[in-house]
């Protein structure tokens, strides 16, 4: 009831209703749920590949964080994130995802195959970490990965969130070498602020947008100008959520080579992103 008054905003309040407290319930089930399936091995990480659009080469990938519970069976993301960002979960489970991802990249790079980097997101809660940066420079320790191969990637809703704190943060990283990433761009608010404030190094284009051009002129103009103030500012451009070869072929055109979705692979298990990196070097050759 408490969590459900303050989504509603501040300063009000509400009668009590029985599904207020099914899902208070179900909220706690998760909880109690995900600490069990991180002390039991029940989270993994799979990979989605980035492609360069014109050669078909693999360039990157990105690390997404998946559960299957016992009980409850594969849990999507957009179902136990927020519950893990609200009990604080998210920065033990943040930190299982940067040592596996950064462990299977070094692993993919010990076996011989091109560097390549790997992607992780951060949320508005570990970006106010006070531990993040010690976090992170645990995991690459401890797995042995050179931080040059890594890239965060944080949504402009994320840089709403203490602003200073995570300049600070953001040019602490960049110290170390990591790469960093706006996500979800145009979006949020103040785009053209941010690109300016933070030093960010590469621009990944909303799948919305991607997902507008097969449907009107304006998407197009939109996605356009996207990748013009991208390339204008010297920044690397990544389009999310590439379906269709309309769609790669227009990115294409208007410069904008690196690319990931459904089109060119969805998220695998490290097993088989390894065949599948194994394969399109094979197929280069």
């Amino acid at each position: 009831m408490l969590f459900r008054s303050k989504e509603g905003g501040r300063n009000r309040f509400e009668f009590f209703d029985p599904s207020m407290g099914s899902q208070l319930h179900e909220r706690f089930r998760m909880e109690e749920s995900m600490r069990r399936g991180l002390a039991k091995g029940a989270f993994h990480v799979h990979f989605q590949p980035q492609i360069d659009a014109r050669t078909h080469t693999v360039l990157g990938m990105e690390a997404l964080l998946r559960w299957d519970d016992p009980e409850m069976g594969s849990i999507a993301p957009t179902r136990f994130i927020p519950v893990a960002e609200e009990t604080g979960l998210i920065l033990e489970l943040g930190e299982f995802v940067f040592r596996e991802a950064l462990g299977f990249n070094q692993s993919l790079q010990t076996e011989g195959l091109p560097q390549i980097r790997v992607a992780v997101n951060l949320s508005s809660v570990q970006m106010l970490d006070p531990r993040l940066i010690e976090r992170i420079e645990n995991c690459l320790a401890l797995t042995g990965a050179d931080p040059h191969f890594l890239e965060v990637e944080v949504t402009e809703s994320v840089l709403l969130e203490g602003s200073d704190k995570t300049l600070a943060t953001l040019l602490r990283m960049k110290e170390l070498g990591i790469t960093l990433a706006l996500d979800d761009f145009g979006t949020g608010y103040s785009s053209l602020s941010y690109l300016h404030h933070f030093p960010f190094d590469i621009l990944k284009i909303d799948q919305s947008f991607i997902q507008a051009l097969s449907s009107a002129v304006p998407g197009r103009n939109l996605a356009s100008t996207i990748i013009a103030m991208g390339k204008s500012l010297g920044m690397e451009l990544v389009a999310e959520g590439v379906e269709h070869l309309e769609q790669a072929h227009f990115l294409l055109a208007n410069g904008c080579n690196k690319a990931q979705g459904f089109l060119y692979g969805y998220p695998m298990s490290p097993e088989d992103f390894r065949a599948f990196f194994r394969l399109k070097l094979e197929t280069d050759q």
